[in-house]
């Protein structure tokens, strides 16, 4: 998978990588001690450690958070139309996970799984209702 390549990679040497060499890289923005880099358009978010290194790459669903949809392929075949109950029968019981519900001062939360994926992990947040995916995170284990 394309974003698998991505993990660890140094921002100088995102330019160099296939899918985001015809593409400007847009400026991060700062949340708290993290950088992200939003291309709304992709679908895609990284998340930079140390202003510098990509340690996490979120796809998004159509409409998440102002993104286009990501058009590149899911891991193990999921996609984001995917129930949880359907992602479950692909990938087993997650290692961890959490219910909707409400968190004091945030507000809604999402239902979510945490899956073990060999080199990788995988966190899927739910579309409210557990009927669809609106995002997917891989982070190094």
């Amino acid at each position: 998978m394309f974003f698998e390549s991505l993990l660890g990679l140094k921002l100088d040497d995102l330019a160099a990588s296939p899918d985001f060499a015809v593409i400007n890289i847009p400026i991060p923005d700062q949340i708290g001690v993290r950088s992200y880099l939003n291309f709304y358009s992709m679908g895609v978010s990284l998340v930079l450690w140390n202003d510098e290194t990509v340690g996490a790459v979120q796809l998004h669903a159509a409409g998440h958070e102002g993104f286009a949809g990501c058009a590149a392929d899911l891991p193990r075949g999921l996609s984001f139309d995917m129930a949880r109950r359907e992602v479950r029968e692909i990938l087993g019981s997650p290692e961890r996970q959490g219910e909707e519900g409400s968190v004091l001062f945030l507000g809604k939360k999402p239902a979510w799984g945490r899956y073990d994926l060999g080199e990788t992990r995988l966190h899927i947040e739910y579309a409210f209702g557990a009927n669809g995916i609106q995002m997917l995170t891989s982070t190094p284990i």
